[in-house]
């Protein structure tokens, strides 16, 4: 289904791959967020939607904003959307800690850590919305954010392949908590 128009959305993710941006997630009103999936095609100058199918069994993540997105190709050539963190739900969101690859080619989402509100280990990290991340060979790594009761000053490592967590002891000067 070609949409021309994508309605006010905001603290979503985004990022190029081909000729088409990826939309993914965000708010849609103060109160609701979105699970949706925008592609903008460059070459056709059109939006189409993905979403879940009604009735079916397909994995989908549930509706997020505030969170993150990185591009991920795998030792096999597949071509990812790494999604990770942010606000979780449809209406009133609490924060995760969950982690999503998005298949570019097949068009199919996989869950590579679920959302874990417990955190009785210190082995993964607390849920959060607003931090930085970034893939580096194979790696997600994320600083920072905040539970809308504190900030983190923290990193994180997250194995694609392995998909376990792992903190990172940041030595030096590390960015103030307070500026």
């Amino acid at each position: 289904m070609y949409i021309s128009i994508v309605g006010p959305l905001c603290r979503h993710t985004g990022l190029l791959w081909q000729d088409k941006l990826y939309v993914f997630g965000g708010q849609t009103s103060s109160i609701e967020n979105s699970k949706v999936l925008w592609v903008f095609d460059f070459v056709k100058s059109s939006w189409k939607q993905f979403g879940p199918m009604p009735n079916s069994d397909q994995v989908w993540p549930c509706s997020v904003h505030s969170h993150s997105c990185n591009i991920y190709t795998d030792d096999e050539g597949v071509d990812y959307m790494i999604t990770s963190f942010g606000f979780l739900g449809e209406k009133i969101a609490e924060h995760t800690n969950e982690v999503w690859a998005y298949d570019l080619q097949a068009n199919t989402w996989k869950n590579l850590f679920a959302h874990n509100q417990e955190n009785n280990s210190n082995n993964i990290p607390v849920p959060r919305s607003g931090q930085a991340t970034a893939i580096v060979k194979g790696v997600l790594y994320a600083f920072g954010g905040d539970d809308s009761e504190r900030r983190f000053n923290d990193m994180w490592s997250f194995n694609l392949k392995s998909c376990e967590w792992q903190q990172i002891n940041l030595q030096g000067k590390i960015i103030p908590e307070v500026i």
